[in-house]
């Protein structure tokens, strides 16, 4: 128990077991106190019963002063006796006589009754600037008796003496009579050893060197006589572990294969390969994410429900330039590892996922071209490996094999829904054309036409010439207006200036038409302004246009329109952009695939049907815009 280390407070000294006797010589009072209370401090915080013995011009009240400053709870222990502070004279001298054997005895007493009390040890501190020349004799003898004393004790004794009053020999003897000597001066420390310490120490370092020679000539002869066989051993480990995962990862493509081939079904594809990949590279979670229109979007996850974060996760929205990282696995069209997310310059931070430390991406290719990437995260930085990487491109080819499959029958089955939905749609609007038609010629026309029979009666029955001329110049307004109504109904179904003109004017002409009867303020530009296009795509710009514009009307909320047409060598490029409430594009699409509406799988049609190709950006209160490029031939 005696041989527990005990922190002293004391920077040189560190930690000193029980039955440790140091003298601290010291130069100012400051220095003193220094020393003292991080000594006391430290013996409390332990469970020490602590005695400090203190000399003019040290007063018990300054003490107590000094030491409140670092233990704010002083009072608690003062009041239960966990620390003392005694004058001198009361401890070395009562009676005014100094008994060496009456100190000692002390000492024990206390110590005794601390340890009967439940105290881990005594620790204790006396100043000696007390001791006159004629007491050093005696005092000397105190010091030797003492350190016997000490011995197998639990109990720690710093003996303090000031500098300034001790001779050279008088610091002789102090230094031989303690285990160690300490130097306090101005703040700064010094070590004073024996002659006997120091022997040993140059002993003990002598006994070290020729160990440690020793150790280094064993260890010398034990590392060429192990070297051979470290090599062999290793050879052979890592030819068995290439072997092994070798035929790990046959037998997981083989599976996984399996597996993935035995559906069509896109969707159910992308489950498949989240439930088998960790068969192929370890990883804590992993996302699918599909590249639509340069738009990344995680389709698929695993992991991240647990945590809480599905939600988020299938929020994510973001362009190739706003991952750069991804950007640099497109360009590359290799695998991508991260061995560190904290270090790397290209990966974008979440607080959501500021756990995940290392990342693996590997690109998933339909027919070459990059359609999405697999992504595997892990926790712990530096966990992929370039191997890990070469393992997950080996099973993201195999799964591009599959999603390649579930995407054309996928393709087959959409097209033959979309044909069944845009015939049912054609028939609709087929119907609803004929319905608006035979409202005007009979709401309109037809009542024109009654109204010219009735004046064509009276005309020929009323034989007042006023009357007869009113009533004829009532019907040839009439018929003006007939005719006028003709020619609207027969532009808003085709209008000549498209077969006339071009495609500019009369793209020119429906805009300006519409922005009038709507209120909103348009703009069209077209480069070069007589650009003259095969009939069938500028009917089919022209009605992409109407399309979009009949959607803006009826729901952008748009104060301005742009409509810009350009032609780049043999690419034609039709956009147009409003300011309105903008609306989801995938949501839309949703719902136009399923017989909702109309239009935007009627500009998708119409798109591929020329060859060409539709992108709609829109984002709910920014805006719309519809891009559609078209080859000329």
């Amino acid at each position: 128990m005696t041989t527990a280390w005990r922190p002293t407070g004391i920077g040189p000294l560190g930690d000193k077991p029980w039955a440790t006797h140091v003298g601290l010589f010291y130069e100012t009072e400051q220095d003193l106190l220094d020393v003292e209370i991080p000594y006391f401090q430290a013996g409390l915080a332990q469970g020490e019963a602590c005695l400090w013995v203190v000399n003019a011009p040290l007063t018990q009240e300054a003490a107590r002063t000094a030491l409140r400053q670092a233990v704010p709870d002083l009072d608690r222990y003062l009041a239960d006796n966990s620390i003392e502070i005694l004058a001198d004279d009361a401890w070395y001298r009562p009676g005014g006589v100094f008994d060496l054997h009456h100190v000692i005895n002390g000492w024990q007493e206390k110590l005794d009754g601390a340890l009967a009390r439940g105290y881990a040890g005594l620790r204790v501190s006396g100043d000696t600037a007390w001791v006159q020349a004629k007491d050093w004799r005696d005092f000397r003898e105190y010091e030797k008796e003492l350190d016997v004393a000490v011995a197998n004790q639990r109990l720690l004794m710093l003996c303090t003496f000031p500098l300034a009053a001790a001779s050279a020999a008088e610091i002789l003897d102090m230094t031989r009579t303690h285990q160690q000597t300490i130097v306090r001066r101005h703040g700064n420390w010094e070590i004073v050893e024996t002659p006997e310490l120091r022997q040993a120490k140059a002993e003990i370092q002598r006994l070290n060197d020729k160990l440690e020679q020793r150790v280094v000539e064993r260890t010398r002869e034990l590392a060429a006589a192990n070297d051979e066989l470290r090599r062999e051993v290793a050879a052979r480990q890592q030819t068995e572990a290439a072997e092994r995962e070798e035929r790990v990862l046959a037998e997981a493509l083989s599976d996984t294969v399996a597996v993935l081939n035995s559906t069509l079904d896109f969707e159910e594809v992308l489950d498949r390969i989240l439930e088998n990949v960790g068969r192929v590279v370890a990883h804590d979670v992993s996302t699918i994410a599909l590249l639509d229109q340069d738009i990344w979007r995680v389709v698929r996850h695993r992991g991240f429900a647990e945590r809480g974060l599905a939600e988020w996760i299938e929020s994510r929205r973001a362009s190739s330039a706003q991952r750069p990282v991804l950007q640099r696995m497109i360009e590359t069209g290799e695998p991508l590892v991260v061995p560190d997310t904290q270090t790397d310059p290209g990966w974008v931070f979440a607080p959501q996922i500021d756990w995940i430390r290392s990342w693996l991406s590997t690109p998933i290719r339909i027919k070459g071209a990059i359609i999405g990437v697999l992504n595997l995260h892990s926790s712990v930085p530096g966990f992929f490996t370039p191997a890990q990487a070469t393992r997950l491109q080996a099973f993201v080819d195999q799964a591009g094999i599959a999603l390649e499959n579930a995407r054309l029958l996928q393709a087959v089955q959409s097209g033959h829904e979309r044909l069944q939905t845009l015939s049912q749609q054609l028939l609709i609007a087929q119907e609803t054309e004929r319905r608006s038609i035979a409202r005007e010629l009979h709401d309109e026309i037809g009542q024109v036409l009654t109204a010219v029979g009735a004046n064509l009666r009276v005309i020929e029955l009323s034989r007042d010439r006023v009357t007869r001329a009113q009533r004829l110049e009532e019907s040839l307004r009439l018929v003006d207006d007939a005719l006028k109504r003709v020619r609207d109904l027969a532009l808003e179904l085709r209008p000549s200036l498209l077969d006339d003109f071009g495609l500019g004017p009369a793209l020119e002409w429906y805009v300006a038409r519409l922005a009038d009867r709507s209120g909103f303020a348009a703009t069209v530009i077209a480069e070069p302004a007589e650009l003259r296009l095969p009939p069938s795509l500028e009917t089919t710009c022209y009605r992409i246009a109407q399309i979009a514009l009949t959607n803006v009307v009826r729901h952008a909320q748009a104060q301005h329109v742009r409509v810009g047409l350009s032609q780049q060598g043999a690419e034609l490029t039709l956009v147009i952009r409003d300011d309105g409430v903008g609306f989801d594009v995938p949501a839309a699409l949703d719902r136009a695939s399923q017989g909702a509406t109309m239009g935007l799988l009627s500009m998708q049609e119409r798109v591929r049907l020329a060859g060409g190709h539709l992108a709609i950006q829109s984002t709910p209160g920014q805006g719309t815009e519809i891009r559609a490029r078209f080859p000329i031939v």
